[in-house]
């Protein structure tokens, strides 16, 4: 019986002695899988696709107008564009009425179209 009683001890003295061991350790942390060989690659050519996105984008702004590109303050603008398809609302108002259609008010002013 001393033997039994012996070889208890014996595996409860190695029992806490592990259990000291792996409290000072810390936990064990669970298997985490690697990524995969592929990945590395795809997310470096990523990074550089951006960063030379980004690159270009800013070395190919417009400069700013300086001197006299920009013109003084307070300086008139001429604006040269063709005027010719453009007509008045009303004469486009009384072509579209139909010729049975009474005139209309402008209630703003209370004109006829």
């Amino acid at each position: 019986m001393s033997l039994i009683l012996d070889a208890l001890r014996k595996s409860d003295r190695e029992r806490q002695r592990n259990a000291a061991e792996r409290l000072r350790e810390g936990p064990q942390p669970a298997g985490v899988a690697a990524p995969p060989a592929w990945m590395m690659p795809l997310l470096l050519a990523a990074l550089l696709t951006s960063l030379s996105a980004l690159a270009w984008a800013i070395l190919s702004q417009d400069q700013p107008l300086t001197g006299n590109q920009a013109g003084q303050p307070g300086e008139k603008v001429e604006n040269n564009a063709p005027r010719g398809a453009v007509r008045p609302l009303g004469a486009e108002l009384a072509r579209a009425r139909p010729a049975s259609a009474p005139p209309s008010t402008d209630t703003a002013g209370g004109a006829t179209v």
